[in-house]
């Protein structure tokens, strides 16, 4: 049996996360710029809203990232799946870039304030959704009506859901730098939603031509054709970098909302751990 080298690595990624998380208290610190911005609202119901919501958000979102990264590492040490993985990183991407979509500094309370108003506007939309016997239902009717009287305040018009595609082409065209794709294709096309997002979200919905062709490894045994569950060595590292790069910068982007400050040592030491996924990557 091939051994992979760069089993594990991932999961080492998520354990260092994880150990910082249950032994820090995650609460807001007043010298961060959210809390800067919040003072600048006045009205203490819409400042305990947008407060409340973005911290645990923030924290639920880093949580998810953990969890799933650590899900596809063990789904691509074994080399059981050639769909989940997929499906995995479509999550991954989705809570990392909209974890990011919120928290990135450069934008503004403003801007983040419309952002958050949005997200909140479209999970209750769903939550509205759920049967009675599932959702407590009219739970939101308060939040649901600040929300719209303050949105239509900032920016004259009524508010409307917020799409994947619109988090994720937000936080590409913006000055983050996440993730750290190939910059030339950057005016071309956002690889991460087109590539990325996309296939898993064809094979969540079960898409036959997507699991023929991106979940099927064809191979030719004299003159069959031979459909095989299986990976690529490339394939897996290109996973790997990915779901690498999207919990360091998920974990970033936390650090530095909630504290003010970035937790650079263990943001070094997760460099230095998908360098090590970038060094063994196969060429092809």
């Amino acid at each position: 049996m091939k051994i992979d080298p760069a089993q594990g690595v991932l999961i080492q990624i998520a354990d260092i996360i994880a150990d910082y998380l249950n032994g820090k208290s995650m609460v807001l610190s007043e010298h961060s710029f959210f809390a800067t911005e919040l003072k600048d609202i006045g009205d203490a119901d819409r400042c305990n809203l947008l407060k409340g919501y973005t911290c645990n958000l923030i924290l639920y979102l880093l949580c998810g990232v953990v969890d799933q990264v650590r899900s596809l590492e063990k789904i691509l040490g074994s080399g059981d799946g050639s769909i989940t993985p997929y499906i995995l990183m479509r999550t991954i991407l989705e809570y990392a870039y909209k974890l990011t979509y919120v928290s990135e500094y450069h934008i503004g309370g403003e801007e983040r304030t419309r952002r958050i108003l949005g997200l909140l506007y479209t999970e209750i939309l769903d939550y509205e959704k759920l049967p009675e016997d599932l959702g407590a239902q009219g739970e939101f009717v308060t939040e649901k009506a600040l929300i719209k009287e303050w949105h239509k305040e900032m920016t004259g018009k009524d508010i409307r859901r917020v799409s994947a595609q619109t988090i994720v082409d937000a936080v590409w065209h913006s000055d983050s730098g996440y993730p750290e794709w190939d910059r030339q294709e950057i005016d071309r096309e956002n690889v991460a939603y087109e590539r990325g997002y996309r296939i898993g979200s064809a094979m969540a919905h079960g898409y036959s031509w997507a699991i023929g062709h991106y979940g099927l490894r064809r191979v030719s045994d004299n003159n069959r054709i031979i459909e095989s569950m299986e990976l690529t060595d490339r394939a897996r590292g290109n996973f790997r970098l990915i779901a690498g790069g999207s919990l360091q910068y998920s974990f970033g982007f936390t650090t530095q909302f909630m504290h003010g400050m970035l937790a650079a040592p263990i943001m070094n030491r997760l460099g230095k751990l998908i360098a090590r996924i970038e060094e063994i990557q196969p060429s092809a």
